[in-house]
């Protein structure tokens, strides 16, 4: 007897190992937040996020796959090109040096996944910061609970007027981003997305009125840009006249020079035969002097112009690069902002669609809305299933029919 109580105690204080399985690691998505950064090199710091194309832009790297992939998959390949890329380092006396990065200065953690959504009979409904591990039962605590009367408590008619106004808004901005991200496609000459108007309840004159207002702002855009490119091309070609003047001049002054040099030897020759004066000989001399200060003269502001020619090209490669880097920039911040109204869209709608529903007396049923291959699944599970970045939970108080979406 005494060595059982010994063997239970010991179990109580020391437990029995056990293998824990490691929850699987989410698979990135468009939307997805991402920052990257190389520890010996601060400036490299960035924040990117992946694109509604699955991709995402790195430093050095330039644009790799990441939908579908982990962050171990994505951090891995990033390692693996930034091996291969050189990066050329400007040291404090302003001079470049060429260096390499080790992969295990590498950092690429998340920063933000998407948002999980809670919708239905909940204390309040949206969207929820995602946590790697969280499961429904905790999605639906942070969402403040089970709440059967959240939809029958309260008028249907002014949910209903509520929600298709919130609607209504949402349609609004999801016009007017997709409108600036086609506007940024074509700067960048990617092909246009879906048309704006296909599948948007809102009226067509709406709909031209905003498409309109992005057309105007790009048209905008691009004529400022336009100009500064305008401006350094004539200032260029300028100074490409100037070059030509000088050195054209520059030829003229050193053929003088040359003559000038040869009539000093014939006067010098014509002097030791005292034919010639002294004077004349100091006259030459002076006459072949300045003749060959003119010619350095005009070398020299030719030189001083053809430098200017190169600094006025970086300057145009700047202009360009930067124009290149902040359309890539908003676009990524539009497709991200696109992505989240989309979902807000489909938040709303399914919203709308339980206004009229009586849930008082009727059985829970917890909805999991999760995007596949072949679209989006809809699936009855148990509050304890682990969530992924994206996913939509619904929860009902009534019968639920099993079909699909």
């Amino acid at each position: 007897m005494f060595r059982l109580l010994v063997c239970l105690l010991a179990l109580v204080f020391f437990g029995i190992a056990a293998p824990v399985r490691a929850a699987p690691e989410p698979k990135l998505d468009a939307g997805d937040v991402l920052e990257f950064s190389v520890a010996s090199i601060p400036a490299l710091q960035r924040r990117a996020v992946v694109g509604a194309d699955g991709r995402i832009a790195i430093p050095l790297v330039g644009e790799l796959p990441a939908a579908g992939q982990t962050l171990s998959d994505l951090r891995d390949a990033v390692r693996r090109e930034i091996q291969r890329q050189p990066f050329v380092y400007r040291t404090s006396d302003g001079k470049e040096t060429l260096s390499s990065i080790a992969p295990g200065e590498v950092v690429l953690s998340i920063s933000e996944y998407r948002p999980v959504y809670i919708l239905g009979d909940v204390a309040r409904p949206g969207q929820i910061a995602f946590r790697t591990g969280m499961t429904i039962r905790q999605a639906i605590a942070v969402a403040g609970g089970y709440d059967p009367l959240h939809q029958t408590g309260r008028l249907p008619q002014r949910d209903a007027a509520t929600l298709h106004g919130d609607l209504n808004a949402l349609w609004i901005q999801y016009v007017r981003l997709a409108a600036q991200q086609d506007q940024l496609r074509r700067d960048l000459g990617r092909p246009a997305a879906e048309p704006v108007a296909s599948g948007i309840p809102l009226p067509a004159d709406l709909i031209a009125d905003i498409t309109n207002g992005a057309a105007v702002a790009g048209l905008a855009r691009r004529a400022r840009y336009r100009s500064e490119r305008e401006h350094l091309e004539r200032v260029m070609q300028n100074a490409d006249r100037q070059i030509q003047v000088y050195s054209t001049q520059a030829n003229k002054e050193v053929e003088g020079a040359a003559l000038d040099a040869g009539e000093l030897d014939r006067i010098n020759d014509l002097f030791r035969k005292n034919i010639v004066p002294i004077s004349r000989v100091v006259d030459t001399r002076r006459l072949s002097l300045l003749s060959a200060t003119r010619a350095l003269q005009v070398e020299v502001q030719a030189e001083g112009i053809r430098k200017e020619k190169e600094i006025l090209l970086r300057e145009y490669q700047k202009l360009e690069n930067e124009r290149q880097v902040s359309l890539l920039g908003d676009l990524e911040e539009t497709v991200f902002q696109l992505s989240t109204t989309r979902a807000h869209v489909r938040s709303v709608v399914a919203q709308l669609s339980l206004v009229d529903i009586d849930f008082s007396n009727q059985a829970k049923h917890v909805l999991l809305y999760k995007k596949s291959d072949t679209g989006v699944v809809r699936r009855s599970v148990d509050e304890d299933v682990e969530l992924e970045p994206g996913d939509v939970v619904e929860v009902k108080f009534g019968t639920v029919t099993q079909s699909g979406l």
